[in-house]
């Protein structure tokens, strides 16, 4: 995506770039608000979409991303207010949109409404109720998979807006749309204070950068966007403990990724991180007391939802079935069962393939917790547990990356945020030519190219490793000395 040793240098001749990508970005936006109309279908009723719907709209728009991404590095800027202004539009353009693809929006109103009726979603299945917003809804079958925190939004949520079904989606758009751009804000004040790497990658403090990155990037626009999905509260909330970090605020940084993790379970391998990071930085006795902090958080989040361990009922079940990640994909193809994601996922082959991402996931942690640079890079470290969660579960979606994103933008690792980057739209491939064809084909194109794109970066800044642009180690970096933080 070009050299960054020219950020800050002259600008190009124009700002065709960032027009490009927002007049792509709109032009989709358009499509998606109209398309409702030509299929004559009934804008707001039930549809057996899924998220494979239309994917190739959302992926063919990371070439003018990638080209403004390139621009922004070659010297081209603009400033962050502009940007977040444009990027505000496009989220509010896209409040009334129909879900096009995941229809898991519906899910989480229905969880929410149960919830606000005495009917627990973490032990009740929806199907058992005779709700007439079922027939929006695909997984009523299954238990909640959600963090008891999204259930009281998705909650207040159909409080507000009573019985109309339609009132509360676009509530909830409006709310996905609100976090998302929350997210971006803190993203933008905390590169203005990066106490991460900062003289390692000038773009990390840049906050025009943080808002390009993150909130114009087409998968995190249309999965905000488009369905609302939960996993936007969690890269909010890992913002906002970005933010309070770059304050030397620990105890709202580790507040803030417990609430991520009370959202969307993964989120708790950040947590990992970040008390690892505590413990290298200010010692065991630090760690364990944010540690104490966080349990008693979780429990008593979770006290209006607890019925013993059949609570996590929902996950446990969620866990033993394979999509289309990459150790879902080899799950499927080795078990010989490629068309059917839950034959293959209580197969003898998930198991082996389940214990060696645990042993993969286990090593991982060792690794970061060895590592010195865990100790001022908590958000590198935080990524590198996301990606290898990624790379291990079975269970993935990739709108589960929009959290993901957030942490890559935060962090100065220019490793891990190409890859993420460039992740975030090769996830959005689907494979065709037959189930086994097709998946091969599909693992291949989402996870190789972010593969020689972390190759490539790694190998390519090797010869300045230990030096920043100019000269100085990274030691001697005042915005990297680590300073005792606030309790």
């Amino acid at each position: 995506m070009g050299r960054t040793d020219t950020l800050g240098g002259a600008p190009d001749r124009s700002l065709r770039a960032f027009v490009a990508l927002w007049v792509c970005l709109a032009a989709a936006i358009v499509f998606f608000l109209v398309q409702p109309f030509v299929a004559h279908h009934s804008y707001y009723g039930p549809r057996p979409s899924s998220a494979d719907d239309f994917w190739w709209v959302v992926a063919v728009l990371f070439v003018p991303y990638a080209y403004a991404i390139r621009s922004y590095l070659r010297g081209n800027r603009v400033s962050a207010s502009a940007l977040f202004g444009a990027a505000a539009a496009l989220y509010l353009l896209l409040i009334p949109a129909a879900a096009l693809q995941s229809q898991d929006v519906y899910q989480y109103l229905l969880y929410g409404k149960m919830a606000l009726r005495g009917h627990d979603p973490y032990v009740v299945h929806a199907a058992s109720l005779p709700d007439p917003w079922r027939a929006w809804t695909l997984w009523d079958n299954t238990l909640s998979v959600y963090g008891p925190l999204w259930t009281l939004l998705t909650a207040g949520v159909v409080k507000v807006t009573g019985q109309s079904l339609t009132a509360a989606f676009l509530l909830m758009k409006t709310v996905a749309a609100a976090l998302a751009l929350a997210a971006t804000g803190l993203l933008a004040v905390s590169a203005r204070a990066s106490r991460e790497g900062r003289g390692a990658f000038a773009a990390a403090a840049d906050p025009g950068f943080a808002v390009l990155a993150f909130a114009l990037n087409p998968m995190v626009l249309f999965s905000v966007g488009l369905g609302a999905h939960t996993d936007v509260l969690v890269a909010a909330a890992l913002a906002g403990a970005v933010a309070a970090y770059g304050r030397g605020r620990d105890v709202p940084s580790t507040l803030l990724i417990v609430a991520a993790t009370l959202v969307k379970a993964y989120a708790g391998v950040v947590l990992v991180a970040w008390l690892i990071h505590l413990w290298r930085r200010r010692g065991a006795g630090t760690a364990s007391a944010h540690a104490a902090l966080a349990a008693a958080a979780a429990v008593i989040a979770y006290l209006p939802f607890l019925h013993g361990t059949d609570t996590f009922t929902g996950i446990a079940d969620i866990g033993r079935v394979a999509s289309a990640s990459l150790a879902g994909t080899i799950v499927r193809l080795a078990s010989g069962q490629a068309w059917n994601a839950y034959a293959a996922g209580s197969s003898g082959a998930a198991g082996v393939v389940r214990v060696l991402g645990l042993v993969a996931l286990v090593i991982a942690v060792v690794q970061v917790a060895r590592s010195p640079r865990t100790a001022r890079e908590p958000w590198r470290a935080g990524a590198i547990l996301f990606w290898v969660y990624v790379l291990v579960t079975p269970w993935y979606l990739f709108w589960h990356s929009i959290g993901l994103v957030a942490l890559a933008v935060a962090c100065a690792d220019e490793v891990v945020l190409w890859s993420t980057l460039t992740f975030s739209g090769t996830s959005l491939f689907v494979g065709t030519g037959g189930a086994a064809a097709g998946l091969a084909l599909q693992a291949t194109v989402r996870y190789g190219p972010p593969g020689v794109v972390a190759f490539w970066t790694r190998a390519r800044l090797r010869p300045l490793a230990g030096r920043d642009p100019h000269g100085r180690t990274p030691a001697s970096h005042p915005a990297e000395s680590v300073a005792p933080a606030n309790p």
